[in-house]
């Protein structure tokens, strides 16, 4: 009994260690882990042209250009107006279309459709700046060659959230990828199911989403631990011991990392 306990105290004392661990390097990263930069890129093919929309987070692009004038940590739709102009030169460059082994591009100026519009919207984590432009191919788009590479030096981490529409004799058709850093380039064949490649892609970066948040982690040991351990022994000489079956956990996700550290370490503390 008292080398079961030994044990147990062990246990516990490796994983109060590890708790703070995780906790430390949480609290630096929780930033980070909780939201990555990511964009939301849209493409509608109909015939020649392709009408885009891009929606950028203005804390990203604040970040590059440097859009709060006077530094005092928040951006007004002032600043973004006077800087409309260096946010398209800036973002154009970072996308280029092709169909067909040519390039699509924007459609002369005299054309009403050469026009750049500008927009705000709120996303949850946010505002971002909407950018809304049509670039002309030279043949009906049948498969389009995306290559996406905003910012590629900056931000590994960035990710673009591609969706690409075509009309189809069933309505639209749509294919969604995620482009980055790692992997800048797709091929969509318009009027082509891709849903079993989409599933794959957005499983692919959930996982790695979370592998990369260190709170993460910490919040799937905080589900794991309780299941497979059990707080049990005599009167002042409580010990943790393997659980005979696996227990549901129940937790709300609401809780921060903060919560989290403070709560592993009430309970491992149990066990001194």
């Amino acid at each position: 009994m008292r080398g079961a306990a030994a044990i147990g105290g062990s246990i516990a004392a490796w994983l109060r260690a590890l708790v703070l661990l995780l906790g430390v390097v949480a609290g630096g990263q929780a930033a980070l882990a909780h939201k990555p930069s990511d964009a939301y890129l849209t493409l509608a093919a109909s015939g020649t042209d392709i009408a885009v929309r891009w929606d950028v987070a203005l804390r990203d692009l604040d970040r590059e250009l440097g859009l709060d004038a006077d530094d005092d940590g928040r951006l007004t739709w002032g600043e973004v107006r006077a800087r409309q102009q260096d946010i398209a030169a800036f973002l154009l460059p970072q996308l280029q279309l092709r169909s067909g082994g040519q390039p699509c591009v924007r459609p002369e100026a005299a054309d009403p459709a050469a026009a750049i519009v500008h927009q705000l919207d709120h996303h949850s984590d946010g505002a971002y700046e909407v950018l809304r432009f049509t670039l002309r191919c030279v043949r009906p788009v049948a498969a389009l060659d995306v290559a996406y590479q905003l910012f590629a030096a900056s931000d590994p981490t960035h990710r673009g959230i591609v969706r690409v529409e075509a009309p189809g004799q069933d309505g639209t058709s749509a294919a969604t990828a995620v482009l980055g850093p790692d992997h800048p380039q797709r091929t969509f064949v318009l009027r082509r199911a891709e849903r079993l490649e989409t599933l794959r892609e957005f499983i692919g970066e959930g996982i790695q989403h979370i592998w990369l948040g260190f709170d993460h982690i910490l919040f799937l040991l905080s589900l794991l631990l309780p299941s497979v351990l059990v707080l049990g022994g005599a009167r002042g000489a409580f010990a943790w011991r393997g659980a005979a079956t696996l227990r549901p956990a129940r937790a709300s996700s609401t809780v921060n990392t903060g919560g989290w550290v403070t709560v592993l370490w009430a309970m491992l503390s149990v066990s001194k």
